[in-house]
């Protein structure tokens, strides 16, 4: 069971994904050797806080405001390697279970 935890943080890591999906926005400040200061800036936003919050995964920006922010990172930071991120802070910070997120295999399926 733990082989298989592991397996599954591996697979969910926005290391494994930067390549096939694009960056998340962690990933492109820390490629681009921005603060989080300098991202916000780089962002449109005033404060370094919600630059930290939204390349953690902490916030899930507007959709106005993801498009904003990949045509400010020039399309390098993706929707899809934004979602990774989020999901794995939400099961670290025990918000989302991974039961919650897809169907049990265990459930029955309806009308059987």
């Amino acid at each position: 069971m733990h082989q298989q935890r592991a397996e599954h943080q591996q697979a969910d890591s926005p290391q494994r994904y930067s390549g096939e999906l694009g960056m998340d926005l962690d990933e492109y400040r820390r490629k681009k050797r921005l603060t989080y200061a300098q991202l916000a800036k780089q962002l449109g936003l005033t404060q370094s806080r919600q630059a930290q919050a939204y390349a953690r995964g902490e916030y899930w920006p507007s959709a106005e405001r993801i498009e904003d922010f990949l045509a400010r990172t020039e399309q390098k930071v993706t929707v899809l390697a934004m979602h990774r991120r989020r999901l794995q802070w939400l099961r670290a910070n025990k918000k989302l279970r991974r039961s919650e997120l897809l169907p049990s295999a265990a459930a029955p399926a309806a009308g059987r």
